[in-house]
């Protein structure tokens, strides 16, 4: 989409930290101390990419939607402290997101509630663009 928008950060100082990950998938963003200029692209192109906060990983997740090919997200465990059963939530809309379990870690768990909080630590989510296809004025098709 053509255009350019200009963003201005007067709260938190790294509010910015994830613009190199929304790099990785195609975007064109530049920051300028608490400044970001972003400039439309045509397209997003699926990549490996890391969340730096909570914030950055929803925004990280609602980019790879829009991508073409698959996005795999790590460090979710971010995703994980504000949204619950995010991956449920956008399959139930069409989206096609799976959470890929990790590697476990080295010591045994001492509790269920600890081995789910080891797992979910561990894991990373695989994000695809569903396929539409454009119909008429507003409406689309899964294709």
């Amino acid at each position: 989409v053509p255009g350019e928008s200009r963003i201005t950060e007067t709260i938190f100082e790294n509010r910015f930290m994830h613009v190199q990950e929304l790099v990785r998938l195609g975007a064109e963003i530049a920051v300028d101390g608490a400044c970001a200029t972003v400039r439309g692209v045509d397209s997003l192109e699926g990549a490996e990419v890391m969340a730096t906060d909570l914030r950055a990983s929803v925004c990280l997740v609602l980019a790879a939607l829009s991508a073409r090919n698959q996005t795999r997200l790590q460090r979710v465990y971010h995703l994980d402290r504000g949204y619950e059963r995010l991956e449920e939530k956008l399959v139930a809309l069409g989206a096609d997101v799976v959470r890929v379990r990790g590697p476990g870690t080295a010591s045994q768990p001492r509790s269920e509630d600890e081995a789910a909080r080891a797992a979910l630590a561990s894991s990373d989510l695989s994000v695809e663009a569903p396929r539409y296809e454009a119909r008429g004025a507003g409406d689309v098709a899964d294709s």
